[in-house]
């Protein structure tokens, strides 16, 4: 596994990339359109065979409309928690 500057995450075998992660931290709907782009961009920039695309957001609501968008593209859809905030600067 590794990141780039452009990928939040992806998993490569044998020098082709089979999985993108895209992590959000919001569910603003720009957030998320956001993320939909950058994951169908990074997806067919690659030469490899991409068979992973991971849209990763915190638990909430995503609007029906986008929801449907998700499916339909197929992306794998991982939730987390945010529980606190750490390293605050004052």
């Amino acid at each position: 596994m590794l990141n780039s500057p452009l990928i939040d995450l992806c998993v490569k075998s044998s020098k082709a990339m089979t999985e993108i992660h895209e992590v959000k931290m919001g569910l603003s709907r720009q957030s998320i359109y956001t993320a939909i782009g950058q994951l169908v961009t990074h997806a067919s920039a690659e030469t490899g065979d991409v068979r992973r695309r991971i849209l990763v957001l915190p638990d909430g609501d995503i609007p029906e409309d986008l929801r449907r968008c998700i499916r339909s593209e197929a992306f794998k859809l991982r939730r987390f928690k945010l529980t606190g905030v750490t390293g605050r600067r004052g």
